[in-house]
C-alpha cells in the first residue's frame, strides 16, 4: 500500500464491513494519501470499527471519528500530548 492506491484499500475494508455509505468519498479520497502502509491503514480500519461501535449511542460524523482515528495512528505522540492537555483542562 501506498498513497496511491490506498483509497481503494479504504474502499475495499469499509464495504466489505457494510460501512463505506457512511463516509463522504471525497473525505476518504484526500485523507487516504497520507495512509501509506498497509499495517496503518489495517490499524486505522479495526480501530474504527472498534470506536464505532462503542460510541454507537452517541450521534457522531462517521468522517470526524475517522480523521481523530487516522491522526491518532500517524501521529501518536501529538495526539497523546494533544489528550494530557484535555485531560488537564476538565
Amino acid at each position: 500500500v501506498d498513497s496511491s492506491n490506498s483509497y481503494n484499500k479504504l474502499k475495499e475494508r469499509f464495504q466489505k464491513n457494510g460501512i463505506l455509505d457512511q463516509f463522504d468519498q471525497n473525505f476518504l479520497s484526500d485523507i487516504s494519501l497520507y495512509i501509506d502502509e498497509y499495517r496503518i491503514l489495517k490499524n486505522i480500519c479495526n480501530e474504527y470499527l472498534i470506536y464505532d461501535s462503542k460510541l454507537n449511542v452517541i450521534d457522531l460524523d462517521p468522517n470526524k471519528l475517522f480523521a481523530m482515528i487516522v491522526y491518532k495512528n500517524i501521529f501518536p505522540k501529538d495526539f497523546s500530548n494533544e489528550f494530557r492537555i484535555c485531560k488537564r483542562g476538565f
